[in-house]
């Protein structure tokens, strides 16, 4: 189950990206691509920016469309070979489940989310 970091890990895994999410301002992050800067974070990156999003605003739906929007994977895994779903998932965060549910987020980054999830919302 994976824990919510403190300020303390959260500074240091800033970049422009976490800045952006931790002001809470789509406009910056709109203004990164805008500019032609790879939004999306290096491999070898701690956490991928949805699971960064998530743990920094527990049950914030809002960054899933703008990801999505902006081609950054949602269905990216952490050092656990977790993605974004399982975990929220896993912490009983329904509606952020439901949220990356609705965008056809996938339970693990090889498979399908089973298609009765889609039938039970």
């Amino acid at each position: 189950m994976e824990v919510t970091p403190t300020p303390e890990v959260l500074e240091k895994e800033q970049s422009l990206l976490h800045l952006a999410i931790m002001c809470k301002s789509a406009d910056v992050l709109a203004s990164i691509e805008t500019f032609g800067v790879n939004i999306n974070l290096p491999g070898e990156a701690k956490r991928p920016l949805l699971h960064f999003a998530l743990s920094y605003e527990s049950n914030d739906t809002s960054w899933i469309p703008i990801f999505c929007m902006y081609g950054i994977e949602i269905d990216a895994v952490d050092k656990d070979s977790k993605t974004a779903l399982a975990i929220e998932i896993e912490n009983s965060n329904t509606l952020t489940a439901n949220a990356l549910i609705d965008k056809r987020a996938k339970w693990r980054q090889q498979e399908e989310t089973p298609e009765s999830s889609y039938e039970i919302r």
